[in-house]
């Protein structure tokens, strides 16, 4: 502990003086780390939105083939084989779309002005320590996580494509037998 008479004790030696140049600089750095970690939660919500949608489009996919099926009995083997591969991608679709919205993203504590003001007299490596902690891997975790929502989501596109091909073949099939 450090004496109260003795003003140049050791303790004092540990207390960086911090210019106000430099508390401005880490607190555009907090807002720069701050804004980041806000725009990858964001970009999940948008990411989650939208796999949302992928669900109710194939819901609503798989209901027109359950209902051509019902009003149309297969007469052939290719239009049943064409039915089977229609539902297939169709179930793939929603496994894709349902993948994406099963990765969650991470949380991590706000760090508020508080914190900042609270970190005026450390020196600047355990500031910068202090944002990294809160917000960098948090951020990294937050990206990873909306890359894999991302590629969930791309494949799903990519299967509802082929998915609406298959149909129109279907109908294609139905019409000219």
């Amino acid at each position: 502990m450090c004496s109260d008479t003795d003003e140049h004790s050791s303790c004092s030696e540990n207390l960086e003086v911090v210019p106000n140049d430099e508390l401005e600089k880490r607190r555009v750095l907090f807002e720069i780390c701050k804004e980041n970690y806000y725009d990858e939660r964001g970009r999940a919500t948008r990411l989650d939105a939208k796999g949302s949608s992928y669900l109710i489009f194939y819901s609503i996919l798989a209901n027109a083939g359950v209902m051509l099926l019902g009003k149309q009995q297969p007469q052939s083997l290719l239009i049943m084989h064409v039915h089977i591969a229609f539902f297939t991608l169709v179930i793939l679709g929603l496994m894709f779309a349902f993948l994406s919205l099963k990765v969650r993203s991470t949380t991590t504590p706000d760090v508020s002005i508080k914190t900042t003001d609270a970190l005026e007299k450390q020196p600047t490596r355990i500031v910068l320590e202090s944002f990294e902690r809160f917000y960098s891997e948090a951020i990294i975790d937050n990206e990873n996580s909306n890359n894999k929502k991302v590629r969930c989501l791309e494949l799903s596109s990519y299967i509802g494509i082929a998915s609406i091909i298959t149909f129109a073949i279907l109908l294609l099939l139905i019409i000219s037998i």
